[in-house]
């Protein structure tokens, strides 16, 4: 899909709210940039991105609680169709509503994301405090994860919604709260 030369034409989106997206732009456009053919274009929402994504290769998302208006979403799903190649990092598939004051909880992670949960794979629904946990391979000769023993983390532990096409191969060492069918952890 690289146009005359061998050149990519890359498009990073890289903001929103709770993390250091700076420094996440940073390491992103570094890493890039070892790429004599890479061309990027950089962005902080997916709103003046539209016309890029329309000409990009490669999309790469970090944001968290930017959500795509219709118009950005019916270019991604294009940009998808057209076999452009996406890496949606972190909480790129996250959408966060504040509650009112005196609600059980401070936040609610509303199905306001139109269809980005079904291209990215999953819309992100919380996590608990960042604890120890057990990671265990449950396809060990799947390709993605061929030669990766069973290791511990100390992260924060994803619950999330998956697309209707994802098949999940997950378990948890740790004990899950509640019996949501719904929900998968996401590492």
């Amino acid at each position: 899909m690289s146009g005359p030369a061998g050149r990519l034409d890359a498009v990073v989106i890289c903001g929103g709210q709770w993390h250091d997206f700076d420094y996440a732009r940073l390491q992103l456009l570094t890493l890039l940039a070892d790429h004599e053919t890479v061309r990027t274009r950089v962005f902080d929402d997916y709103a003046g991105a539209i016309p890029a994504i329309d000409d990009a290769d490669l999309l790469i998302t970090y944001t968290c609680n930017r959500i795509p208006d219709e118009a950005a979403q019916r270019s991604l799903t294009e940009f998808l169709a057209r076999g452009g190649r996406w890496l949606a990092l972190h909480a790129t598939n996250s959408a966060i509503e504040p509650t009112p004051p005196g609600s059980p909880s401070k936040y609610v992670t509303p199905r306001t994301m139109g269809v980005l949960p079904q291209l990215v794979g999953s819309q992100f629904l919380g996590h608990p405090p960042i604890a120890p946990y057990r990671v265990e391979i449950t396809d060990p000769h799947h390709p993605l994860v061929d030669g990766v023993e069973a290791f511990d983390a100390v992260d924060e532990l994803y619950a999330a919604a998956p697309a209707d096409f994802v098949a999940t191969r997950t378990r948890l060492a740790r004990e899950a709260k509640g019996d949501d069918p719904d929900l998968a952890a996401i590492v």
